[in-house]
C-alpha cells in the first residue's frame, strides 16, 4: 500500500472536529478560553487524558494544562485550529492512543504529525517535547500498534522525542478492564514521563 493510499484513508484522523460529547466539548471550550486569555506561559502541556489528569502538585511548575480526556488527533486539531496559543518556551505533547482502536498505524502517525505541525506553525521557536504512546492492554489490535507508532515518531526532526514504554511492558496489573491506564497509576506514569523528559 502506497503512502498516498494510506493518506487517502486517514480523513477521520486528519479532519479537525469538535467532540460530540457535550460535557467534553464544554470542558475543552473553557480551557480554550482560559488559554487564549494568557499573553504568555512557561510550559504548555497538550494532549489527551494523560495530560488532562496530570496532578497539579507534580511538575512542571507554571504549566498550563491543555489536555482533553478521550481526545483523538482530530479533536486536538480542532482545538488547536480554534485557539491562539500564547507565547511559551516549551510544549509537551502526548496524543494518539485513542486513535489506535479505530485507525491504521499510518493514519495514527499522520494524525499525530498533523498535531505537531499545527503546534509548530503557531509556536515555531518553542521547544517541543513529544511523548511516546504507552503500552495498551486492550484491545489487542490497538496494543500491537504502539511500538510501530513510537518508532515512527522517534525517527523525525523538529522536536525531542521521549519513549518510556519499556518501564510498563509486561505489567498486566497496569491496565484497567478497557486496557487503558487506571487512575491510581497516573502518578507513577507521569513521574516517569516528566522526570525523564525534564532532565534529559
Amino acid at each position: 500500500m502506497s503512502a498516498a493510499e494510506n493518506l487517502s484513508d486517514c480523513t477521520p484522523a486528519l479532519t479537525p472536529v469538535e467532540r460530540d460529547d457535550p460535557r467534553f466539548a464544554e470542558i475543552a471550550r473553557i480551557k480554550m478560553a482560559r488559554l487564549q486569555a494568557k499573553a504568555s506561559i512557561k510550559i504548555l502541556m497538550i494532549g489527551d487524558s494523560l495530560i488532562h489528569r496530570w496532578p497539579g502538585d507534580l511538575p512542571p511548575d507554571g504549566a498550563f494544562n491543555f489536555g482533553g480526556g478521550g481526545d483523538r488527533t482530530e479533536h486536538l486539531l480542532w482545538r488547536l485550529q480554534h485557539t491562539k496559543l500564547p507565547a511559551t518556551g516549551k510544549v509537551v505533547l502526548l496524543i494518539g492512543t485513542n486513535n489506535l482502536p479505530r485507525d491504521t498505524v499510518p493514519c495514527a502517525i499522520a494524525g499525530i504529525r498533523a498535531c505537531i505541525a499545527s503546534i509548530k506553525a503557531q509556536l515555531p521557536v518553542a521547544t517541543l517535547y513529544v511523548l511516546g504512546l504507552l503500552p495498551r492492554g486492550q484491545p489487542a489490535h490497538a496494543a500491537e500498534k504502539v511500538p510501530t507508532v513510537n518508532r515512527a515518531l522517534a525517527d523525525a526532526t523538529g522536536y525531542r522525542f521521549f519513549n518510556f514504554t519499556t518501564s510498563f511492558e509486561g505489567r498486566p496489573d497496569f491496565y484497567r478492564g478497557d486496557g487503558l491506564i487506571p487512575r491510581r497509576q497516573y502518578r507513577a506514569t507521569i513521574e516517569a514521563y516528566w522526570g525523564s523528559a525534564h532532565h534529559a
